[in-house]
């Protein structure tokens, strides 16, 4: 007689996995976004150096399903997704059309996917992938988001089913230079980038790391479908981030352009996640 799928051994081996993920890298989930019941809020601690974050997970249908990572913008946390009004409006729906996981870390902040984020990403979708039998990700983030899916699929493509990116730096040594130079003429949050960014790579001209997570010098590893939206007004990230990497991947690249659109206009662009919502699923 076969097995109930409720009740049987690969219910039970499916609890002893979401078990796993609560005794090992997450602490039990707690309710953290007002009038959001399925998403959950669990606590990560780094085994790194014991750096406390948040994940927020929205769970598909059942296992086996595609999962999505979308990671926050500089000066936001993990719950952007589910509490910024323009992101939430025009992001959620897509995902949960589509029946997708979605994987929302804190991700120390305003990291910027130095090293130890790198690490920390990694660890945090193995565990998920593990304990839910996620065959895909698909990566998604705007401005520091973006800048940080992009690293990290360059860096694990063997993790990454496809990229949709909003607003990336595609050079954090040339971003760096840039918001020193803006930062002469007054810009707090400017100066707030540039703080973080070195915090997490070291000064810019010093630090190796600016060259390994390089957007521009991993590009032959972006495999994987991949979409970068940018306006071409942006005063934060130059559009030229954007371009460069078009001239790197030529056809590649997915690569819209808005026209007269600042850093945040390309955020309500949905169709390129509908676009790769399909692929995952396909």
């Amino acid at each position: 007689m076969d097995s109930d799928p409720a009740t049987g051994p690969d219910a039970a081996g499916r609890v002893r996995k979401r078990a796993m993920l609560d005794d090992t890298l997450f602490s039990m989930a707690t309710q953290a976004v007002a009038g959001m019941p399925d998403v959950q809020c669990r606590l990560y601690r780094s085994p790194l150096d014991g750096w406390e974050d948040r994940v927020f997970l929205r769970l598909p249908s059942g296992p086996g399903r595609p999962w999505v990572v979308v990671l926050h913008g500089h000066g936001s946390l993990g719950d952007q997704l589910f509490v910024r009004e323009d992101i939430r409006r025009a992001w959620l729906p897509v995902f949960v059309e589509h029946d997708v996981g979605i994987l929302a870390p804190d991700l120390r902040g305003n990291a910027w996917m130095g090293p130890a984020a790198e690490e920390d990403l990694n660890r945090q979708i193995a565990a998920v992938r593990e304990a839910f039998d996620v065959p895909v990700f698909g990566l998604v983030g705007g401005s520091m988001g973006g800048t940080g899916v992009l690293i990290y699929a360059g860096l694990h493509p063997e993790d990454v089913g496809g990229v949709v990116a909003y607003c990336p730096a595609t050079d954090l040594a040339d971003l760096v230079g840039s918001l020193a130079a803006a930062e002469k003429d007054g810009g707090e949050v400017i100066g707030e980038i540039r703080t973080a960014i070195e915090a997490a790579y070291g000064p810019a001209g010093r630090s190796d790391t600016y060259a390994r997570h390089s957007i521009l010098a991993n590009h032959r590893r972006l495999t994987m479908p991949v979409a970068v939206i940018h306006g071409d007004r942006d005063a934060m990230i130059p559009v030229s981030h954007a371009r460069r990497l078009r001239e790197r991947m030529g056809p590649r690249l997915g690569y819209r352009e808005i026209a007269g659109g600042d850093h945040d206009a390309p955020l309500t662009c949905v169709q390129p996640l509908r676009e790769l919502m399909d692929h995952l699923q396909a």
